[in-house]
């Protein structure tokens, strides 16, 4: 671990459970985290991910902390689910979970739709490749979240664009807090930290300015969220053939939005808007 007092340091404050994130085994992990080899080994001494998410596993448990297990549907990581539902059990999880009075959590969930998933779309879980999560992860994924599935954008598509449902996105339903980067960049938490949902610096604008601007919708992104509906967006920029794989019409609209938000993005950035 990159430093082994954090562990101890997170416990003492409450910490009782800690998500680690997969997405396959072995040179597939280490892609999706984005280490090279080489780079792996001059840092970590062993060439795998793995490694490191098995150590972390050990010294939560040691903590008191329950591990649990994320696993995103890719389709490099897809036949190697199998591989991971068995290292949760050959590393006895439930067993050493329940010891801390606690069930141990494991389940999947469909790629990001939103940064680096965004640009990386292709790689996402595709229809037709389903059959690879195992049925013990299947129910345990859909014993957490009680209901759960998964449709291509293709269905979402036809699903969505049946009727005019106005937005799933709105700043009416979603529960709001702020992102603040290193440099003190403030950010809605409806996406990632990009341009066009920036909504100013705390160095340089005062916290009423930001918020004046969060209640003015005066970005990129609070306007397309707020004036496309999820109809419009899946008519504008959803595929009719589409067939990665999404978990929720929240996640296929997001990246819709995603789309928008970036054309837009561009056309103010070369002056058209």
């Amino acid at each position: 671990m990159e430093d082994p007092h954090y562990a101890g340091w997170a416990a003492a404050r409450g910490i009782r459970s800690c998500q680690l994130k997969w997405f396959g085994i072995g040179a597939v992990n280490d892609f999706f985290y984005g280490w090279t080899q080489d780079e792996w080994l001059c840092k970590h001494g062993q060439p795998q991910v793995d490694g490191l998410l098995a150590q972390a596993v050990d010294v939560l448990l040691a903590h008191g902390i329950a591990p649990r297990w994320q696993i995103y549907l890719t389709s490099a990581g897809a036949p190697q689910l199998q591989r991971i539902w068995q290292l949760s059990q050959e590393w006895e999880l439930p067993r050493r979970v329940q010891q801390l009075g606690a069930d141990f959590d494991i389940h999947v969930l469909a790629y990001d739709a939103d940064g680096r998933g965004y640009d990386q779309q292709h790689l996402r879980m595709q229809d037709g490749e389903q059959h690879f999560i195992p049925d013990e992860l299947w129910q345990s994924t859909t014993n957490k979240f009680g209901r759960y599935e998964l449709r291509s954008e293709r269905q979402w598509r036809q699903l969505i664009g049946s009727k005019d449902c106005g937005s799933f996105r709105t700043t009416a339903n979603h529960w709001l807090w702020f992102f603040v980067t290193a440099n003190w960049d403030v950010y809605p938490n409806y996406m990632g930290p990009a341009p066009w949902w920036k909504l100013g610096n705390l160095n340089t604008d005062t916290w009423q300015e930001i918020w004046q601007r969060f209640q003015d919708k005066a970005c990129i992104g609070l306007q397309a969220m707020n004036s496309w509906t999820d109809v419009q967006l899946a008519e504008a920029y959803g595929d009719p053939e589409g067939t990665g794989l999404f978990d929720s019409p929240w996640q296929v609209v997001d990246y819709w939005l995603g789309h928008a938000c970036r054309d837009a993005h561009v056309r103010q950035a070369s002056g058209e808007v």
